[in-house]
This record gives C-alpha cells, sequence and structure tokens, in this order.
C-alpha cells in the first residue's frame, strides 16, 4: 500500500514548468527637448569700407624746418 501511494504522489508531482514573468521595462520618459526656433539670418549688407585719410603726422616744429629745406620736388 504504501508503496502503491508513493507511486502515485510521484505521479502527481508532475513539474510545472514555471511560466517566467516577463519583467516590464520601465519605460523612461523622454524629455521633451524645447525645440529652438530658428532665427532667420539676416543678410549682412556689405558695408563699403571707407578709406581712412592718412592723418598727416604732425610735425614737431624744428622738423618742419628741416623738411622744408630737404624737400625734393
Amino acid at each position: 500500500m504504501s508503496f502503491k501511494k508513493k507511486e502515485k504522489k510521484k505521479k502527481k508531482k508532475k513539474k510545472k514548468k514555471k511560466k517566467k514573468k516577463k519583467k516590464k521595462k520601465k519605460k523612461k520618459k523622454k524629455k521633451k527637448k524645447k525645440k529652438k526656433k530658428k532665427k532667420k539670418k539676416k543678410k549682412k549688407k556689405k558695408k563699403k569700407k571707407k578709406k581712412k585719410k592718412k592723418k598727416k603726422e604732425k610735425k614737431r616744429p624744428n622738423q618742419k624746418k628741416l623738411a622744408s629745406c630737404h624737400r625734393r620736388d
């Protein structure tokens, strides 16, 4: 009897396949990127370069005299 009982018990013990619980992946909340407003590029107007007039160097009074006598015309 005891033997039969044991056998019956053995039959009962069928290994149930454990269903693997799928781990729910936590969805990472995507940070919303603030859309940068594109600034319209203004076309730069090319400024005409004004020719700088060279400032005549002020000569010291004693040099002035020297320059006038050494002038080549």
